[in-house]
């Protein structure tokens, strides 16, 4: 199992909800255009074809990057927040840490 960082572009409304909704389904959102997605890479494969078939690649971008598997921190994210998502977010091997505005 891995943990892959999937962000997209779209530049028409109804594709974007179609990618969104599809993301939701399989992903963690992190961000409106940004999702921590975890799997191996054949699951990864067969999401990245089912969203290949919900864009316009003329106008449209999709893109995917594994997070490293390190005891060091991977990601380190702070300020505005989606909604529910806490305010900063530490991604590790071994966790994926949410912190809030309460948390020490």
């Amino acid at each position: 199992m891995a943990q892959y960082l999937l962000a997209y572009d779209i530049a028409e409304p109804a594709r974007l909800r179609r990618v969104a909704k599809c993301l939701e389904f399989h992903a963690i959102r992190v961000q409106k255009s940004v999702f921590l997605f975890d799997g191996n890479r054949e699951e990864l494969h067969g999401l990245q074809r089912q969203l290949v078939q919900l864009i316009d690649v003329h106008e449209d971008r999709l893109q995917s990057w594994p997070i490293r598997q390190t005891r060091d921190i991977c990601c380190w994210d702070a300020g505005k927040a989606w909604p529910g998502t806490g305010s900063c977010l530490v991604v590790t091997a071994d966790d994926l840490i949410l912190l809030t505005g309460d948390s020490p």
